[in-house]
């Protein structure tokens, strides 16, 4: 019995130190990101972001060309209906214009801000898109480290109740315990081959779903996911302080910003035009057919039209007031987020440590009882009893470990505080 007790220690041993054996490769979690840009799934969303950047830049040089003079080309031919004697009842011209817009109420310039600060909003949530790939990277990592941790614990422990089914089938028939006992260990091995087999099952999905991102599945060490290592949180104060510099509503408030340059957009179609103009001509209708070419200046005063410039200030305000009223309600629902993560992970760090207790205590009591059970003082059931319990808290904490592991990193990268 006490070569048994010593296999079975050995081997939660092995466990606890399982982190720190050389695979094949070794993954940190920034590293698991990095791999993740470069890996299909990221690819394609970078694909699907650089078609939107080429579009953005796209409206930024439309707004900039009402800046530049613009020059056509231009042939118009006329028919009068007049048919005296010494008028030519049919007309040609061909010209090149050139148009040059000198003010349009400043328009141009407000719709020149706008479009870029439209195009610094979609780059802001580009960058978040990737904090969106990170956050999905970092759920796959410790999904896979706690699929991992699970199915080496049950595997150790199917092997350990092997040898103790061993022990007791020894023992009845030497008449040194009952043939009940046998049974009650029978139930004992079925209910662990059933968790394992559950636990191999998580472990393919797990590995399945690290590999989308990563391109990588097996024979590789979680370097983040150490069962003995956790970072201590940092203060509440210092995770909510940085939260309105965070990219996503960073870009929401360009988005405000954008608006408000459409408002002044649209008043500015209140204001006259003023345009200067020239021509050169090929050929013309007499009695101007020798003049080749003339100049001037245009202005032109909007007086009525219906109300439509009053229906776009009036719908660019609308769009302004709803965007400023999205950005303040995101605000204040990402700070109430961040902090029911940050609670969130406090308490998990908090079960970490209870049930590292449990598991202590549990352990003490499991390797009394196996005492006892050697000196005839207590029966089978006691001792299986007493290593559920010590392994059910063992398997817990580790569990809401790596729980508290994903909690904290993407109560980071929610908060801003990790490239």
């Amino acid at each position: 019995m006490l070569g048994l007790n010593r296999l079975f220690y050995a081997a939660i041993l092995f466990l606890a130190f399982q982190n720190h054996i050389i695979a094949a490769e070794s993954l940190t979690l920034q590293q698991s990101f990095d791999k993740a840009l470069n890996h299909q799934q990221g690819k394609q969303l970078s694909e699907i972001e650089n078609a939107r950047n080429e579009a953005r830049r796209a409206a930024v040089r439309v707004t900039q060309s009402a800046f530049l003079p613009k020059v056509a080309a231009m042939y118009n031919y006329q028919k009068a209906g007049d048919d005296r004697p010494n008028i030519d009842s049919e007309m040609d011209t061909a010209k090149i214009a050139l148009t040059q817009n000198v003010f349009s109420g400043f328009r141009d310039a407000s719709a020149i801000k706008s479009a870029k600060l439209s195009e610094e909003a979609q780059n802001l949530r580009a960058e978040y898109r990737q904090t969106s790939i990170f956050l999905s990277v970092s759920d796959a990592y410790f999904d896979l480290a706690l699929a991992q941790s699970e199915i080496a614990v049950l595997d150790e422990i199917d092997r350990t109740i092997q040898l103790r089914y061993k022990d007791i089938s020894d023992r009845i028939r030497i008449g040194r315990s009952r043939s009940t006992e046998k049974g009650a260990l029978d139930s004992q091995i079925a209910l662990f081959r059933a968790q394992r087999e559950k636990a191999k099952q998580d472990l393919i999905i797990a590995q399945e779903n690290f590999k989308l991102w990563t391109g990588l599945s097996e024979g590789i060490t979680l370097a983040d996911a150490q069962k003995d290592v956790r970072p201590d949180l940092p203060d509440e104060a210092s995770v909510l302080g940085n939260l309105e510099s965070r990219k996503d509503l960073l870009a929401q408030k360009k988005d405000v910003e954008s608006s408000e340059q459409d408002v002044k957009t649209a008043k500015a179609e209140h204001f006259p035009t003023v345009d200067l103009f020239g021509n050169y001509y090929f050929f013309r209708p007499a009695p101007q057919d020798e003049v080749k070419w003339d100049v001037g200046v245009a202005v032109t005063l909007p007086i009525f039209e219906g109300g439509l410039t009053r229906a776009k200030v009036w719908q660019a305000a609308s769009t302004r007031n709803e965007l400023r009223l999205t950005y303040e309600n995101k605000l204040l629902n990402a700070r109430n987020d961040l902090r029911i993560s940050y609670l969130q992970a406090k308490s998990l760090f908090s079960q970490v440590l209870d049930y590292q207790k449990a598991a202590e205590a549990s352990e003490r009591t499991y390797k009394d009882i196996s005492r006892e059970y050697g000196l005839g003082l207590v029966s089978n059931l006691d001792v299986l009893q007493a290593l559920n319990t010590y392994l059910d808290n063992y398997r817990s904490r580790n569990r809401v470990h790596f729980q508290y592991l994903a909690s904290y990193w993407n109560l980071k990268i929610l908060a801003d505080q990790t490239k």
